[in-house]
């Protein structure tokens, strides 16, 4: 899986940042509940867990990201998401599980600026279609930082090399 820049981007870019989406803005079914209940403390952990992934894709140099993976990244986006939606459609209409929204694919679950691109899009699923907005923005600077730091050190190896 580490040859697929689809999905290590999709690990690094989109992981924490739904991760941290969930943990500051967690679903309606939290209200009422104390912290230390075991499946809050799965979840909080489980996404804290999705953020450190990340940072450790970077951190141990097994990705790196670079302006030519946006798109595929994008299109890794949609294509689970789209998956995740089916899956949760499949689970409620068999009874399975009448309130599966994984990813937030069906509904807001109270999350405020997934209700913000509900009501500007109020069909399941494509209310997401904004979240691709934000995620490019926010990918791209990173990604434009990582770019600029390769250039610099280039230019930084090119000098030493020349001073030899």
């Amino acid at each position: 899986m580490t040859g697929k820049r689809s999905l290590l981007s999709f690990c690094f870019f989109i992981g924490p940042l739904g991760a941290l989406m969930a943990l500051i803005m967690p679903g309606n079914g939290f209200d009422g509940f104390s912290i230390w209940l075991p499946r809050m403390l799965g979840y909080y952990g489980t996404h804290f867990v999705v953020m450190w992934a990340a940072l450790a894709l970077g951190t141990f140099g097994l990705y790196r990201p670079k302006l030519s993976d946006l798109p595929q990244m994008m299109a890794a986006f949609f294509i689970i998401a789209l998956v995740i939606f089916g899956i949760n459609m499949l689970m409620r209409l068999s009874g399975l599980h009448p309130k599966a929204n994984y990813f937030y694919t069906v509904e807001t679950e109270g999350n405020p600026l997934l209700e913000l691109f509900h009501r500007w899009l109020p069909i399941p699923f494509l209310y997401l279609l904004p979240c691709l907005a934000i995620l490019g923005v926010y990918s791209s600077l990173i990604m434009l930082g990582f770019t600029l730091a390769d250039t610099r050190r280039q230019q930084r190896d090119r000098a030493d090399a020349a001073d030899l």
